[in-house]
């Protein structure tokens, strides 16, 4: 089962990137995510809702980094720079837009061309005082894309 996100909707805020790889034979960029699916003030404390996760965009080229690593990789937001049409149309569904994206991390930015962003949800959230998930709460790092999928309509 597949839901859907609206991209204005999804606050990607302080969530923590562990690793990212690219798929050259299948165009996929993967990142692992403590995904905040929620997080709410409450008594001068905040608690947050983390799910690990893979993030998938296909279709994925024209990949710029510019990223100062340190110990941690956190997204401050994710913007749309400019919609197109993909160079491989002729290979996709008629109508499939391209969209050049920009992770905006607190140690830089990636921006790149995809034509499409999916969530996949590897286990249930968590309720935690802190913005990310330890090791035995997420189950380690991973770029597996088994679990609930969540399309984002970007």
């Amino acid at each position: 089962m597949c839901e859907y996100l609206n991209f204005e909707e999804l606050d990607l805020h302080d969530c923590r990137v562990y690793a990212w790889g690219v798929l050259p034979e299948s165009y996929k960029l993967l990142m692992d995510v403590d995904w905040i699916v929620s997080r709410k003030l409450e008594d001068e404390k905040f608690h947050f809702h983390i799910s690990p996760c893979t993030f998938v965009f296909s279709n994925v080229w024209d990949i710029d980094i510019d990223i100062i690593m340190s110990a941690t990789l956190t997204i401050d937001n994710m913007e749309v720079i400019s919609v197109q049409e993909p160079r491989n149309i002729s290979v996709l569904p008629k109508g499939t837009k391209e969209q050049t994206c920009r992770i905006n991390f607190m140690e830089g930015s990636l921006t790149f061309r995809t034509i499409d962003f999916t969530i996949i949800q590897r286990k249930e959230k968590v309720e935690t005082g802190i913005a990310n998930l330890v090791s035995n709460e997420r189950g380690g790092i991973s770029l597996s894309t088994k679990g609930n999928m969540w399309q984002v309509k970007l």
